[in-house]
């Protein structure tokens, strides 16, 4: 194994911003928690052959990150990631997966992207977006699973389909 290359500090920003300043297991932010340092994870450690590539990057507290540490055992799986994910966009939208294997959802773009990340990562669901234009607070409640964080920004409104064979 060759030594551990830096992550330079340009992308640790592009990193931490993707992210919107939140650890991706645990969610807390140094907005709300004060005391907590954020830093920069490889999803595949690099022990295991994880490049610097911005996919392979994801910010977590400090907290986490050394409890995820290079245990197979204890890394969190993309699905699992993926599930707290859409937990925090709304409940809803696992209780409808697992029902109908589809969900119609509205969620904010940042949300929105970092499905999209790690979707193309794990490969279990299928997004379709609707295409329109949703801005503002509370701006498409009525046409899907509704976002909990709505912070009165852009939304996207998409179907999220279960691909056959997906966990």
């Amino acid at each position: 194994m060759g030594k551990r290359k830096t992550i330079p500090s340009k992308l640790t920003l592009k990193v931490l911003k993707r992210d919107n300043y939140k650890c991706c297991i645990c969610g807390k932010s140094p907005s709300t928690h004060p005391e907590l340092s954020l830093e920069v994870d490889h999803i595949l450690p690099v022990s295991k052959g994880g490049t610097n590539d911005i996919e392979n990057l994801q910010t977590l507290c400090i907290y986490c990150n050394r409890g995820k540490g290079n245990d197979d055992s204890l890394n969190i799986e993309i699905k699992e990631h993926i599930d707290i994910l859409l937990e925090r966009i709304n409940p809803e939208i696992l209780k409808q997966l697992s029902a109908n294997g589809s969900a119609r959802v509205v969620a904010n773009e940042a949300d929105f992207s970092e499905l999209m990340r790690l979707s193309e990562i794990y490969g279990a669901y299928d997004i379709q977006v609707i295409p329109n234009t949703i801005m503002g607070y509370h701006a498409g409640y009525n046409l899907g699973i509704y976002t909990i964080n709505d912070n009165g920004g852009s939304k996207v409104n998409f179907a999220l389909i279960r691909v056959a064979g997906g966990d």
